[in-house]
């Protein structure tokens, strides 16, 4: 797997516990299982990597950015549409298109710059708080993944792998500590084929006026070092 390879498939495996998800139930939404506030209409997150720090504060450098996020909500408040960009390769533009039954996501299609399909997923749902997901992408490459979900819908654990071929490149469990606040405070992760065992700290800040933050830290516990900074834009329905 390429260096270019490598760096989307680390940012979706890290960021995938914080921006996958799927409602548990008809009356559940995505935005509960995301841990948001308020009527939701889009939420943008532009990822950043690699931050220098001065005075306890990231310098936020724009040639630093990772991926670039945006997602749609319904007035359901459920995900019908996902933006990916990625600065470092202008070329690669993804949206990603959900498609629901019986008031649950069932499946979706990615398509890049030039509307081509590269990629399918399906969910199947074993239960209203556990759930599957697999993709297929035109290379060959292909995710699986679990999640259970806790009473108020949040995403308390699970793993995934991807695979090409009959090589897995990556797979990953992880369990999430949550607080009062419905917000992920820690998550304890472990490589499979490895079997190293890595803890992140979440840390949030410049809450909104619907309590949601604005900027989210994930910071390694091992080595104390920034893994990613996340600055998010909130748009309300009104």
């Amino acid at each position: 797997m390429n260096n270019r390879s490598f760096f989307r498939t680390i940012s979706f495996a890290l960021g995938f516990i914080l921006v996958t998800s799927c409602s548990a139930s008809p009356k559940n939404t995505d935005i509960l299982e995301y841990g948001y506030n308020g009527t939701v209409k889009s939420v943008k997150s532009i990822t950043y990597h690699n931050l220098d720090q001065k005075n306890d504060e990231w310098l936020i450098d724009e040639a630093k950015i990772g991926n670039i996020k945006t997602m749609t909500f319904n007035e359901e408040g459920n995900i019908i549409k996902a933006r990916n960009t990625y600065p470092e390769y202008p070329e690669d533009i993804e949206t990603t298109f959900f498609q629901f039954e019986d008031g649950r996501k069932s499946s979706f299609y990615t398509l890049n710059i030039n509307n081509d399909t590269i990629e399918k997923g399906v969910y199947k749902w074993i239960s209203d708080s556990e759930y599957t997901y697999s993709s297929v992408s035109i290379s060959g490459r292909k995710i699986k993944s679990s999640s259970r979900l806790n009473t108020n819908s949040r995403d308390i654990s699970g793993g995934y792998a991807f695979t090409e071929g009959d090589s897995t490149l990556y797979s990953n469990s992880y369990v999430n500590t949550i607080n009062k606040n419905n917000l992920i405070t820690e998550i304890h992760f472990k490589n499979e084929l490895t079997h190293e065992k890595n803890i992140f700290s979440m840390t949030y800040s410049d809450f909104d006026l619907q309590g949601n933050p604005l900027k989210v830290e994930m910071v390694d516990q091992k080595t104390g070092l920034l893994d990613n900074l996340s600055i998010r834009e909130f748009h309300y329905y009104k």
